[in-house]
């Protein structure tokens, strides 16, 4: 049986929410879950590396404070093959939401060349844009607190959107555009072709269990 370890920090709903899925899926894909909630790092030290050493996967569940997210980056960077969302940027695997998004250009045989792209998001938003970007579009990276966003969205092809807040409206976007919906972000109705939160995280969480058989 295979074990996966989920590092996470204090409660945040749409986290809970993602971990939940994942224990979920974990019934059924022969894998035994651990949760390690690193409010006290430094107090769980000796736990925390039993964890890792034990697991054959690991999955840090944002949001984290600054000081803890440096010190878990430490740790995964001494065990990259068990890095399988690819937190650290240096795993032999994919971020598995990236991965996702990949499928799916794949499955609705979109075409990204030249393409002008704009992400909301920071830390998953950047790894995102940076695929974007070596595959030819021209990106544009912002964040909730860019000022004028919508002159940003409504000039792009495709905007994606991974900040968790209900941030993007219809009148931000062009109806043509393609809107990849990675955070829950959309407030209200669109009459545009998007790939929606459920899709993707339905896929991020496959292909967790794929990195890990």
């Amino acid at each position: 049986m295979k074990k996966l370890l989920i590092i996470k920090q204090g409660n945040n709903k749409d986290t809970d929410i993602y971990i939940k899925t994942i224990l979920r899926k974990s019934k059924t894909n022969n894998c035994k879950t651990f949760i390690l909630d690193i409010e006290n790092f430094d107090k769980n030290i000796i736990k925390i590396d039993r964890l890792i050493k034990i697991s054959n996967g690991i999955i840090v569940a944002q949001p984290f404070k600054l000081e803890e997210e440096k010190k878990i980056y430490k740790k995964i960077l001494m065990n990259l093959t068990k890095d399988i969302d690819n937190f650290t940027g240096f795993s032999p695997y994919l971020n598995c939401t990236l991965e996702a998004i990949i499928q799916m250009l794949k499955r609705y045989n979109i075409n990204i060349k030249s393409k002008k792209v704009t992400v909301i998001g920071r830390h998953l938003g950047k790894i995102i844009g940076d695929y974007f970007e070596n595959k030819n579009a021209t990106v544009t990276i912002c964040h909730s607190k860019t000022k004028n966003l919508t002159e940003h969205t409504s000039m792009s092809d495709i905007v994606i959107c991974c900040t968790g807040k209900k941030i993007l409206t219809k009148n931000m976007v062009n109806e043509s555009s393609l809107i990849i919906d990675v955070g829950g972000d959309l407030d209200g109705y669109f009459k545009n072709k998007i790939f929606t939160f459920k899709e993707i995280a339905e896929r991020n969480i496959g292909n967790i269990f794929l990195h890990l058989s």
